[in-house]
Order: structure tokens, then C-alpha cells, then sequence
């Protein structure tokens, strides 16, 4: 009900009667919040109370009490709010009692949250073995329980074959590690069109492998805004391996075709698991498809809306669908982006569960176990104890074995020969043992061979038929000297009025001698070049210091540099003339002259 305002004209009585009605509606509001708070107490008491008995009811109560109060909340501060406008001790009031109802709805909500599905222990109870979150305990329940093996399907085993499961998905996947979990997952945003297993293809990082094993909402993303790109992820999920691991004494001595065949032969089905999302510029579809190798071509197995991430199974009973080497390839994609808006694929867990006949027998057989029947007839025919001790310390040869039985046919019966006769060498009828021969070559070598180390006089005439060498330098001993000789004169230099460079080779060594009379001085001039076979090993670093004959004692070098001889004097020079020789060592690998 509206209260009406104090006026000036009212007087003392007037205004006291209107203030007490908003005191009285104030009040009233007050015994309103009061009885909400109450209302609330109790509320949050039962909620509590179911809460420990049923998680899922006390949240659906919770939610519903939830929105009642808040309802009642905003009643309770628009009533409020009429006394604020006239009246502090009104706003004082409306305000506590509003602090009072928050605290109440924060206690409320976290019971909610304590009863939701973020429980720990809710959560753990509704997820089954496999790690898969199912939607209810029951379900979890029937998904585990349909596993176990009874006494029936024990005797029922070893009856016959039977098919056997085996989940192959990405949990504890190193990533370029085939060795603890033999699948791959790639990813590609380049492409136009769908990529098949022998293009090339990035394989997943360790980051995202540990995000497509398990159903967390936090999967691989793939996407590209590039007009006509594909996003797309390729799983190739190894068969053959994941068989053997089952079973790997079965495939002994068979090749990879026969490997695989026995697989194709002995399959049921796949169960393909996958919860994914996808979006582009002209829907949310997800599409998944299995790779046909026969005809290098996909075959699309699921393509359903997928906006949030939403799980998907499908059953194939195909066994074309496993490759030559033993692999199943799936690819999750959606369609192509526009180069407006991105198009992506993202994959929150992947799963194949693969169904096999196998025959438990076939398997205990290959592992190295023998069937009772083959023992039992076996058996009888087996000494006692006490013959075969009897037979094996019987050294009478009783089978008669002769020495062409076991390979010793053409073996004299000789022994073995002693030392000196081994160093004298004149037995025939005697055989040498490695030690034996050590010691005979030992005594016969004494005074014929020269020796690696020490001193020794070494007489008569040996010819080498490869070049010695002295501290790793050749010796030219089978080729002798080579010599050459190079004029100089005013054609060679103009200040150069005659002179020459004279080289003796005597194998790896050079020695080359050079008289120069000049009139005038000459400067990092060529003199001639090297010939062929006197070419310093490092001519860079050759450098032969002449002297002279004048007083003065002037400078002058021969050098090597761009395949000549150099020559380098002082800037000036007597003008009657000036003369220099030298003489030097230097090495070389060239070939040597002929």
C-alpha cells in the first residue's frame, strides 16, 4: 500500500501518523525477510539432508528452492526499496536483512555445488574401468559387469574359440615411441582435400596426446580460416600389434601378409568411439571416415551435427578396412573454411575397440604348452629314473658311435705336440695348439727379421719396392734427384740483368738456390713459376732471405704466392748495380717430376 509523504502544511500529529505507517510497513517488510530467512534455513536443511543420501535429487531441489528465493529476494528489496525513500532506519533494516538472505543463498549454493556432479566420489562411481565416464552408475555397473568372466565362459573357452576384446586408444602414448602404445595420431591444416596415409602428415605432440586419451572436455583442435582448407586429423590405430600383444607366439614364423591375413581371417568387428566437435562457415558437422586402401579412398562412417562435444560409437563389421600392413586409419574432419570464418575439428578422446576370434588352445599351444592327449601317449614310452642313470654313466660307447658318426672321420688320433718339439719343427704325427705355434714362430723368427725397436746391424742389399720414410718424410731413394733450373734476365724484370733460381728435389724436399744482379731495385715482382713437381706444399708460408755482396748489406726475399716465385729487394739500390744469393729448404707433395 502507498504511504503518503509528510507536507509542510501537516502538522506534528500528521507527520508522526505518516511516519509511523512507514515504520509499520517497514516492519512488516522486515517480518517478510524474516520469514524468507526462515523459509531458506529450513530449505537448506533438508536440501542438505537429501544431498547425502542422492547428489543428483538434492540438486534438482537445490536449483528449484534456488530460483523460488530469488524470486523472493527481489520482492524483498523492491518492498525495501519504498522505505528507503522515506526512512533511514528503514534502508538500515532492508540492508541487514538483505546481507542476512546472500549469506544464506551463498550456504545454499555451495550445498548444490557439494551435491553436483563435480563430486569426486560421483564422478569416480560413474566412471567405468576403461576410464570412460558413463551417464549413469547404473550404466557403468552393466558396462563393467558385462566383462567379467563367469565359470560358463571359462569352460566355454577352452571348448573353442572365442572373441576377444582388446581397446586401443592413446592412454600413456609417447610422442615418435611405438614401443609402450604402437598408435599415431596426426593433424594437418594445409590441405585441400583429404589427406591419405602415405602423404605426409605431422604426427601430435605430447601435449595433445595427453588430451585426446581421456574424456576431459579439453581436446585437440585443428583448424585453418584459409579458403578450401580441410582440418582434419588422421588416427592410424596398429591391428597387427595390437593382436600380437594378445597373442604373439601365433605369429611365429609367418611374414607380414600372412600375418595380416590371419588377422582378416579371425576379425569380428570394430567399435569406434569418439567424442568430438566441429564447426564452419556453413554448419557444425563432424565427419568421420575409415581409410579403404583398395580403393585409396575414405568411407564416411559418422557425420552428425557436433556444436559441443558429443560422443559418437559405431560398429563395423568390415575387415577391408584393414590395411596391408596392418593398420586402421580414421579420419575426423568437418568441411572446408571459407576464408572468413575458420572451420575446425577438435577431438576430445578416440578409441577403437577391436573384436578377434581367438582359440585359447592355439594360444597355450604356440606359448610353449602341450595338450594333455600328446603327454599322456608320451609318457609311456619314457625310461624310469633309474634306467636313464644306468644308461648315462655307461661309458662303454653302448650305441657303438664311430668317429665319422660325429664329423671326426678324417681326424688322426694324435696328441699334442710339446714345446721343443713345436720349436724344432720335425714331427709329423703331433698337433699344434695356438700356444704351441705362438712358441714355434717365436723360436724360428730369432735372427731373421729386423725388429720394430732397438738396435741392429742389417747387412746384404734390400730392395724397397715403396718409398721409405724417416719420422713420416719420404725418402726418394728409388727415384734419385730431380733438378731444374730457371734463367733470369731484363725479359723476366727490367731492373733484373741476369740471374737465376736452381731447385734439386731429393724426394719430399726442395732445396733452391737463387743468384740475382740487379740495376735498380725490384718490388713483389713474379720471377717465374713453380714448376711442375717443385710446387710448395704451403706457399704462402716459403720465404728464402738473400744476401749480398755490396757493403750496404741491403734486403732482399724470394717468396711463393699465386703459383710464382717472388721476388721483394729495398726500395733503392746502388745505381752501379746490386747483387744478391740465397739458398733454401722447402716441402712438397706434388708428383714427382719425370
Amino acid at each position: 500500500m502507498a504511504v503518503e509523504q509528510i507536507k509542510e502544511t501537516d502538522t506534528l500529529n500528521q507527520g508522526s501518523v505518516k511516519i509511523n505507517a512507514v515504520l509499520d510497513q517497514s516492519n512488516a517488510s522486515s517480518e517478510k525477510v524474516d520469514a524468507y530467512k526462515t523459509e531458506l534455513t529450513e530449505g537448506v536443511k533438508q536440501a542438505k539432508e537429501i544431498a547425502e543420501n542422492a547428489g543428483n535429487q538434492a540438486k534438482e531441489i537445490a536449483e528449484e528452492a534456488g530460483e523460488n528465493a530469488n524470486k523472493k529476494a527481489d520482492q524483498a528489496i523492491a518492498a525495501s526499496k519504498t522505505a528507503v525513500d522515506t526512512s533511514n532506519r528503514a534502508i538500515g533494516t532492508a540492508n541487514q536483512n538483505k546481507q542476512d538472505f546472500d549469506a544464506l543463498r551463498n550456504e545454499f549454493e555451495d550445498v548444490v555445488a557439494e551435491s553436483g556432479d563435480s563430486t569426486p566420489e560421483i564422478v569416480q562411481a560413474r566412471t567405468d574401468t576403461q576410464g570412460i565416464k558413463q551417464t549413469t552408475l547404473q550404466a557403468r555397473l552393466i558396462k563393467d559387469f558385462g566383462d567379467r568372466l563367469t565359470s560358463a565362459d571359462a569352460v566355454q573357452m577352452f571348448s573353442g574359440p572365442i572373441n576377444t576384446s582388446k581397446t586401443m586408444d592413446f592412454s600413456g602414448k609417447t610422442t615418435g615411441n611405438k614401443s609402450s602404445n604402437p598408435h599415431v595420431a596426426y593433424a594437418d591444416n594445409s590441405s585441400t582435400s583429404l589427406k591419405t596415409p602415405t602423404a605426409s602428415w605431422t604426427e601430435m605432440n605430447q601435449e595433445e596426446y595427453n588430451k585426446v586419451a581421456g574424456r576431459d572436455d579439453t581436446g585437440v583442435s585443428t583448424e585453418s580460416m584459409r579458403n578450401g582448407i580441410v582440418p582434419q586429423q588422421r588416427y592410424e590405430f596398429d591391428i597387427l600389434e595390437t593382436v600380437k600383444q594378445l597373442a604373439p607366439n601365433i605369429f611365429d614364423g609367418l611374414d607380414i601378409g600372412e600375418s595380416v591375413k590371419f588377422v582378416k581371417d579371425n576379425f569380428i568387428s570394430f567399435s569406434l568411439n569418439t567424442r568430438s566437435k566441429a564447426s564452419s562457415s556453413g554448419n557444425k558437422v563432424l565427419k568421420v571416415a575409415t581409410y579403404l586402401e583398395s580403393a585409396n579412398t575414405y568411407t564416411t562412417q559418422i557425420q552428425q551435427n557436433a556444436a559441443d562435444y558429443t560422443d559418437f560409437k559405431i560398429d563395423i563389421n568390415d575387415s577391408n578396412f584393414i590395411s596391408s600392413d596392418g593398420k586402421l586409419n580414421v579420419l575426423v574432419y568437418t568441411d572446408s573454411a571459407n576464408g572468413v570464418t575458420a572451420s575446425l575439428v577438435d577431438t576430445d578422446y578416440i578409441g577403437t575397440q577391436l573384436t578377434i576370434s581367438l582359440n585359447p588352445l592355439t594360444v597355450l599351444e604356440t606359448s610353449g604348452f602341450v595338450k594333455k592327449s600328446y603327454v599322456e601317449s608320451e609318457v609311456s614310452n619314457l625310461a624310469t629314473k633309474t634306467e636313464l642313470d644306468e644308461h648315462t654313466e655307461n661309458d662303454d660307447n653302448p650305441h657303438n658311435v664311430s668317429k665319422s658318426q660325429i664329423g671326426l672321420g678324417l681326424v688322426e688320433n694324435y696328441s699334442v705336440a710339446t714345446q721343443e718339439e713345436a720349436e724344432i719343427g720335425e714331427v709329423s704325427n703331433k698337433y699344434m695348439t695356438p700356444v704351441r705355434v705362438f712358441q714355434a714362430i717365436s723360436e724360428w723368427v730369432k735372427g731373421k727379421f729386423v725388429g720394430k725397436v732397438g738396435d741392429e746391424d742389417v747387412g746384404g742389399v734390400k730392395n724397397f719396392t715403396s718409398i721409405p720414410q724417416i719420422n713420416n718424410i719420404p725418402i726418394a731413394v728409388d727415384r734419385g734427384v730431380a733438378y731444374k733450373e730457371i734463367t733470369l734476365n731484363t725479359s723476366t724484370n727490367a731492373n733484373i740483368k741476369s740471374g737465376f733460381i736452381r731447385l734439386w728435389r731429393v724426394g719430399n724436399l726442395v732445396t733452391v738456390g737463387i743468384y740475382l744482379s740487379l740495376s735498380g731495385p725490384v718490388r713483389w715482382a713474379n720471377l717465374a713459376p713453380f714448376p711442375k713437381g717443385f710446387v710448395p706444399q704451403s706457399p704462402g708460408s716459403f720465404g728464402v732471405p738473400l744476401g749480398s755482396n755490396g757493403g750496404e748489406q741491403l734486403a732482399a726475399t724470394l717468396y711463393g704466392g699465386s703459383g710464382n716465385f717472388r721476388l721483394l729487394t729495398a726500395g733503392s739500390l746502388p745505381s752501379s748495380g746490386y747483387d744478391f744469393q740465397g739458398t733454401g729448404i722447402y716441402y712438397t707433395e706434388s708428383d714427382f717430376p719425370s
